[in-house]
């Protein structure tokens, strides 16, 4: 990329980012993925130096190929069990196939709010980081300043955080105020 922002594929010279903010490595691959959170897409950085695009660039969370599908603000990526990646938008999970680069939604959904339960019923307000352990996801949920999990069974819940604030104590009643990593 160069010092200015915009949108633009190609060599790592010609390339443009609009936010670049998280990311990740292909361990199969080599390739380097980041999110670019204002150009709405995961963009892919090949070993040989070469810039693509995952996502039509349009603001949404709409599931499908690595042309048509949708994000809204990607902040955050990392690797997934099997050939996979997990990315962190405003309101889902979702997850990138690292064969066919087809996007689906794992957790959440474009609409923002805050819901525990069913991993594709549970509602997000800004995830901003991941992290994962074993078969448990463990995710920043900044505007509700919470540390969110979603279980190996996908049920989502609160982990941390009841709600804005500084308090320690146990983890139900502790208080965070916009957790972002």
């Amino acid at each position: 990329g160069a010092m200015e922002s915009g949108f633009q594929d190609g060599t790592t010279s010609e390339a443009r980012f609009d936010y670049p903010r998280g990311g990740c490595a292909d361990p199969r691959t080599g390739s380097i993925y980041l999110t670019d959170y204002s150009n709405h897409r995961i963009r892919v950085i090949s070993s040989d130096g070469r810039v693509t695009s995952i996502g039509s660039g349009s603001k949404g969370c709409a599931d499908g190929s690595a042309q048509i599908a949708t994000f809204n603000g990607p902040l955050d990526m990392c690797t997934a069990p099997g050939q996979s990646f997990y990315v962190c938008e405003l309101g889902a999970l979702r997850l990138i196939d690292a064969t066919s680069l087809s996007v689906t939604t794992y957790a959440g959904a474009e609409v923002c709010g805050e819901l525990d339960g069913p991993r594709l019923n549970a509602r997000f307000s800004g995830l901003t980081a991941i992290a994962w352990r074993r078969e448990t996801i463990f995710l920043s949920d900044f505007n509700n300043h919470a540390i969110r999990m979603i279980s190996a069974a996908g049920m989502v819940s609160t982990l941390v955080g009841s709600s804005k604030g500084f308090k320690d104590g146990p983890a139900n009643v502790a208080q965070m105020s916009f957790p972002w990593g």
